[in-house]
């Protein structure tokens, strides 16, 4: 096969992987209201602040401007998943934590992706699971390492 018709190859795979509906696992939470229940989660766990995050250090982990993460944290506290507080000592700092109902949205999501990518992997041979899994990591370090080149002004 020429190289051009594996690129086209390569893009086309790319693509079905992108537009994999994963979503249709979470009928009642969209992706963005998942990972913003997912930052909460693990950034109370790792960090020694409780069990709450300042919102710009949520807009800042889940790499998107504050502006939007207000917009979706108003819709998750309309929904009772998360509550804010502001700092008593700096009321310029909000703080977001998960409710009990925030903690069971997010616990049920995880449960869901985890059968779900078991059943998937239990599909596949796990030699040929773990080959993608290599694979997967060069094809992304050699991605990274030619973004980098060409950002810098190099070409290889």
């Amino acid at each position: 096969m020429d190289r051009g018709g594996v690129t086209e190859e390569l893009l086309k795979a790319a693509g079905r992987m992108r537009r994999v509906r994963l979503g249709a696992l979470f009928p009642d939470i969209s992706q963005g209201e998942f990972l913003a229940l997912e930052v909460i989660y693990r950034y109370t766990l790792i960090q020694d602040k409780g069990s709450k995050i300042c919102v710009s250090d949520l807009a800042k982990n889940m790499k998107i401007a504050s502006s939007a993460v207000s917009r979706m944290l108003h819709t998750l506290e309309e929904r009772g998943l998360i509550s804010r507080e502001v700092d008593r000592r700096d009321r310029r700092n909000t703080y977001v934590f998960l409710t009990e109902a925030g903690r069971q949205k997010h616990q049920d999501a995880v449960d869901t992706m985890d059968d779900f990518l078991k059943s998937v992997v239990n599909r596949m041979k796990e030699e040929d699971i773990r080959q993608l899994i290599v694979l997967w990591n060069e094809l992304a370090d050699i991605i990274d390492d030619e973004l980098d080149s060409r950002t810098k002004g190099e070409r290889r």
